[in-house]
């Protein structure tokens, strides 16, 4: 049994190394994780008794490099990448956001602060075209009257160019 957990993190990144990109990768770490929940990690006692020193010496380490919490960041990585990718031509990076509405950043983060839909994918912004076209306009297809004023002065400038 791998009781040590930097031991059984690469035993799991191995496996991980042997699957397919997420699909496989997903499936192997939910049912890890399964796993790891229902089964005890504990020593046999009698072999705690022989090694006593050894377990004692480790038990920090246990609860630095916990299993359960980098199978957790494994699947929010695989989440993450699940709902952004560049390849997606839905999805705008900050810069292509900028440059479609001529605007500072200082103004994208405030636009943001105010509700315009924004994910962040590893430290980045990336934006839904989708998402920001149903901010821009309500329900009845009436540009919003606060977001109206918002853009206008993106256009006049691009008018005055």
């Amino acid at each position: 049994m791998l009781y040590v957990n930097t031991d059984l993190i690469l035993f799991i990144c191995r496996m991980l190394n042997n699957c397919k990109p997420n699909e496989d990768r997903e499936l192997v770490l939910i049912k890890l994780k399964k796993l790891l929940m229902q089964t005890p990690r504990r020593p046999d006692p009698e072999q705690y008794r022989v090694d006593r020193e050894f377990f004692d010496s480790i038990r920090k380490e246990q609860k630095l490099n916990d299993p359960i919490r980098f199978i957790e960041a494994e699947l929010d990585f695989i989440k993450a990448t699940k709902a952004y990718s560049p390849e997606d031509k839905d999805m705008l990076s900050e810069d292509e956001v900028l440059k479609m509405f001529d605007i500072s950043r200082t103004t994208l983060n405030r636009r943001i602060a105010e509700g315009m839909p924004c994910t962040k994918v590893g430290g980045k912004k990336a934006f839904s075209r989708n998402l920001i076209s149903a901010w821009l306009f309500d329900e009845e297809g009436k540009e919003q009257h606060v977001k109206k004023q918002v853009f206008d002065s993106v256009n006049k400038r691009k008018r005055g160019k």
